[in-house]
């Protein structure tokens, strides 16, 4: 095989590889990694609005691969959610990438959000929880409370719980290990708290208070009288 067969044999192979590779496949897109960073996902609601990191890590600058982060995205260690091709797919997480890529990196004296952001020392145990599993990231310390209130619902264990091992539209699932069923029974217990105190209706006035001033409605009535009164006195005259 002479020297042009042999490279004419490796420039179809590669060719080959590249349409089978999703990495190769797909040309990485920066600028649609920004629109999908800022508009189409949550991620910077843990890793910053520039990727410099706040309840994770800073993802600028980072030394993982594409396909690195895809992996991390799917089936993540630690603390961090899983995330479904639905809700962001493998070319989207490539473009994201790239779009890091263009950004400057975090700053050196980084440090991630405290696990009790400004909570009070007698914070009720689920709203701790909030913080410490970086719910709070995207529903903030007081929960997930404004759908409930849309809704007029009161939330439940059970119904917290499905939403957060199979969660439906943007929000990630987190499984036994990152959150236990326990711990999300205190967190619906904070949240049920806090619903129930937005949905309270108007306190009433109670009975045995201060009685009613009765001398405008006094006056009013004599008022009346008066000119009614008034008006048979004028009847008797005329008919005179």
């Amino acid at each position: 095989m002479t020297t042009i067969e042999k490279l004419f044999v490796l420039t179809i192979g590669a060719l080959i590889f590249a349409g089978f590779s999703p990495s190769l496949a797909h040309a990485q897109n920066p600028d649609n990694g920004k629109l999908v960073w800022e508009e189409q996902s949550n991620c910077k609601n843990c890793h910053g609005d520039m990727g410099q990191g706040k309840w994770s890590g800073p993802l600028v600058g980072s030394e993982k691969t594409a396909d690195e982060w895809i992996e991390q995205v799917r089936t993540p260690k630690r603390a961090m959610p899983a995330f479904s091709a639905e809700q962001i797919s493998d070319d989207q997480i490539r473009d994201v990438f790239a779009y890091m890529a263009t950004l400057p990196p975090p700053p050196e004296d980084f440090e991630f959000m405290p696990m009790d952001p400004g909570l009070a020392a007698d914070a009720h145990p689920g709203q701790v929880l909030l913080a410490q599993k970086r719910c709070a990231a995207c529903h903030s310390t007081d929960g997930p409370i404004k759908g409930f209130i849309k809704r007029a619902e009161m939330p439940t264990v059970e119904g917290v719980i499905k939403q957060v091992r199979t969660p439906f539209k943007y929000m990630p699932a987190f499984n036994a290990e990152q959150v236990s069923d326990e711990e999300l029974a205190q967190i619906a217990d904070f949240v049920t708290q806090q619903v129930s105190a937005q949905m309270a209706p108007a306190t009433l006035p109670t009975s045995g208070g201060t009685p009613p001033n009765p001398w405008p409605l006094a006056l009013m009535l004599a008022g009346v009288a008066a000119v009614a009164g008034g008006f048979a006195l004028r009847g008797f005259v005329l008919r005179r």
